[in-house]
């Protein structure tokens, strides 16, 4: 009953990951619509100058490019510069406003383009991005989200599988059914300029460590119609190559408040997933241990199967590779290591801190 029980979970990840919504690639392209390009950015030296050569490599420019140097301690006001983009530098923050709320709103109350595009500094576009975001746009109710591709260089970053795996499939996209489940992708967003300051902007999300989820409330509960996907190999990202310390403060920082705001049932299949693949490793290690055949051969299958099932889709959500998945529990204790520390700054803590800045939960 225990190995059928097991087996279950597994079967529960398999289902719960089963669709991988990429961004679609079409031949028609609708009316043509001026885009903005918005570029939050705080201490991006390192980041930005790929993004910015990127844009201006798309095979549809945008109409402006605008970078807004959130009180950056580094270069990244310098480099945007460099590049003859539009520059908004903050210079104090309003108390009420976290930082990427209030430089999004800065720069879209800047942007003349009829639609508004917010990407991370450290996301990479294809030369056909904009041109497929366009594309997939539809009408002005529309917002697209897009998760990059995660773009995993270093040993280190490939302890970021299991995160980007929970990201993109906590939102309930890989099942096979419609799901209701709010959240977006806050690397790259797509909406109406017009739509946008209808709602208030980001000004209603502004004290949001989680802008991307309670975004997503807003725009659900105005009625408009908000499309998920992948990036594929149309967009990536490079996300905290400054080190293991960068990946870890990256990830915590919000993990835990995210949890607590999913669905009871959303949460049940994340514990039975993260169960089931926890348990094939203790399974087979004490069978090893113990040289017990009884343990070893059902503790092999188990291990083997979620080897396959995250070798299956860690390529779908980033570059991890089959070693990556072969050697899955140390992706995972580091997982649980940075949701046990997120779960204490929330609860506790009541605060954390990210590029110099005090953010509290």
């Amino acid at each position: 009953m225990y190995y059928l029980f097991n087996g279950l979970c597994i079967l529960i990840s398999i289902i719960f990951m089963w669709r991988t919504p990429f961004l679609p690639k079409k031949d028609a392209l609708p009316e043509y619509k001026t885009i903005s390009v918005i570029i939050p950015a705080r201490n991006e030296a390192q980041n930005l100058p790929l993004l910015l050569k990127a844009l201006k490599k798309q095979s549809i420019l945008p109409l402006e490019i605008i970078c807004v140097d959130d009180e950056s301690e580094d270069q990244t006001g310098q480099i945007a510069e460099s590049f003859g983009i539009t520059i908004k530098s903050i210079i104090s923050k309003p108390d009420d406003w976290t930082g990427k709320t209030y430089a999004c709103q800065q720069g879209a109350i800047l942007a003349k383009g009829e639609l508004l595009l917010f990407l991370d500094a450290d996301v990479r576009p294809s030369p056909d991005a904009i041109k497929i975001l366009l594309q997939r746009y539809i009408n002005k109710k529309d917002v697209i989200s897009v998760q990059p591709f995660h773009l995993a260089e270093k040993v280190y970053e490939k302890l970021a599988l299991f995160f980007n795996l929970i990201a993109v499939y906590s939102l309930g996209l890989g099942v096979p059914f419609k799901n209701q489940v709010n959240g977006s992708f806050g690397p790259v967003t797509l909406i109406n300029r017009r739509e946008f300051f209808k709602i208030g902007g980001y000004e209603s999300v502004r004290h949001s460590v989680l802008e991307d989820y309670d975004f997503s409330v807003v725009l659900k509960r105005e009625g408009y119609r908000l499309k998920r996907f992948m990036g594929g190999n149309l967009i990536g990202f490079r996300m905290y190559p400054g080190g293991l310390k960068d990946l870890f403060g990256g990830f915590s920082k919000n993990m835990a408040s995210g949890a607590l705001k999913s669905p009871l049932w959303l949460i049940l299949v994340l514990v039975l997933m993260l169960g089931a693949y926890t348990e094939s490793v203790i399974l087979l290690t004490q069978g090893l241990m113990t040289q017990n055949i009884s343990l070893i051969w059902p503790g092999s299958l188990f291990y083997a199967l979620t080897v396959m099932i995250l070798f299956w889709r860690g390529r779908c959500v980033g570059s991890f590779g089959f070693l990556t998945a072969l050697f899955y529990p140390i992706p995972l204790l580091f997982f649980y290591l940075v949701f046990i520390y997120s779960l204490f700054s929330k609860l506790v803590l009541k605060r954390t801190y990210w590029k110099g800045r005090k953010i509290k939960l």
